[in-house]
């Protein structure tokens, strides 16, 4: 009789639960957890323990973040009750060794080389942070940081948004981005805070084609249906591979720097001429003033020049003077960015596409245009190739030597 009232008794384990009631994430969850409970008890019927769900609205205060976290941490510990966090995703966290404290979930540094590896293989240069202004938020950062440095990615600029900032904030924040060159955004907040940015990001056009979106874990996986359906069409990835770059429209035009001819001395160096012989001009028309003059009157008698002065200068002195070999392989002048500059792949693209195909000799005509009294050089025989008046001389040796010879023989006849 005893025995048989012992083993119909059940002992309580008082379980407690704090979530988000308000997130529909949240509430997935609670079912789950409690679907799970009924399936246990039905498979392991003659359990003496059942485990009782007390549940609480945390009302919006995440437990992720560390002082928080570490409060709980140290009551579960002082009251020796087993705290299991499925939340508390801060690397911050790592470090606490408690004999009561369970995390069930990856720690956020863990996904730092997913996205770096996501940012590396679309060439993206650089790439702004954007992250909740509390320890859940900094606590994956310097993880991130190290992680695009090893890919030579820049972070020009971090966005920092304050837990209780509101939606103007939140706007004011986005069109600041709006204005930088950058078109790569990596997200780490809460979910609740996540879904009012997104919305507001849809609102103000930085859904559109060229902007790039990375979510953490913390965001994909908590992510609202009322901001899947604001921001459905633009999640399904994009048809052609952001620049990851944009010129904004209210931003600075892009300032060239071209070098002036004087000062550069290297050239005179690598070709070994005699500097006190050389004679330097600012025009093409103080340059055909000295070719007029010659060296014997103060002139010159060649001029060595970049490829693009010689076309314009030729392009007006065609007649009186000619270009003659050799011309050095880079034949132009080159862009020089800042390393790490997003520009160079795109730019360098460009370059290429201009330089290999018809329009190279369309800007070339335009602007240096062609005379029709110019002959063409393709057609011409250049002043250093050799002609048949260049062996006259030994045509003269060698028929005097035949002649002589013919002479000698006929006499000793």
């Amino acid at each position: 009789m005893n025995t048989m009232m012992a083993q119909n008794t059940t002992v309580s384990v008082n379980v407690g639960a704090v979530l988000d009631l308000e997130n529909p994430v949240a509430n997935m969850w609670l079912s789950c957890i409690n679907m799970a409970l009924s399936d246990f008890y039905v498979t392991h019927s003659h359990y003496q323990t059942r485990l009782v769900l007390h549940t609480r609205d945390s009302m919006e205060i995440l437990l992720v973040q560390l002082q928080q976290a570490n409060f709980v941490i140290d009551l579960g510990e002082k009251a020796q009750i087993p705290i299991i966090s499925y939340s508390a995703s801060s690397p911050s966290l790592t470090s606490i060794r408690s004999p009561y404290f369970f995390r069930a979930t990856q720690n956020d540094s863990t996904q730092v080389n997913a996205i770096s590896a996501i940012v590396q293989a679309f060439g993206w240069r650089e790439a702004v942070p954007i992250y909740v202004d509390n320890e859940y938020g900094k606590g994956v950062i310097p993880y991130l940081t190290d992680a695009l440095q090893a890919i030579d990615t820049r972070i020009p600029y971090r966005c920092v948004i304050s837990p209780a900032a509101t939606d103007d904030e939140i706007v004011e924040e986005l069109y600041k981005l709006m204005t930088m060159q950058t078109r790569v955004f990596i997200v780490h907040m809460s979910p609740s805070l996540g879904s009012r940015f997104f919305i507001k990001a849809s609102e103000v056009g930085m859904m559109n084609e060229g902007y790039v979106w990375i979510m953490t874990d913390g965001m994909t996986s908590s992510i609202t249906p009322q901001v899947m359906i604001q921001c459905k069409e633009y999640w399904v990835g994009f048809n052609s591979v952001p620049k990851g770059w944009e010129i904004p429209t209210n931003g600075n035009k892009l300032r060239i720097g071209v070098p002036v001819k004087d000062g550069f001395s290297e050239f005179v160096k690598g070709l070994g001429f005699d500097e006190s012989k050389l004679k330097v001009y600012n025009s093409t028309e103080e340059c055909d003033e000295l070719f007029s003059k010659g060296s014997g009157n103060g002139g010159i008698a060649a001029a060595f020049d970049e490829v693009p002065y010689t076309k314009l200068f030729l392009a007006q002195y065609c007649s009186k003077y000619t270009l003659v070999e050799p011309t050095f392989k880079t034949d132009g002048f080159g862009f020089a960015f800042p390393k790490g500059s997003p520009l160079v792949p795109d730019v360098s693209r460009a370059i290429l596409n201009v330089t290999e195909g018809d329009k190279m000799k369309e800007i070339e005509q335009e602007w240096f245009g062609k005379q029709s009294n110019c002959p063409d050089p393709s057609s011409s025989v250049s002043s250093s190739s050799l002609s048949l008046q260049s062996f006259w001389g030994l045509f003269l040796i060698a028929g005097a030597a035949s002649v002589s010879a013919l002479l000698i023989f006929t006499a000793r006849i």
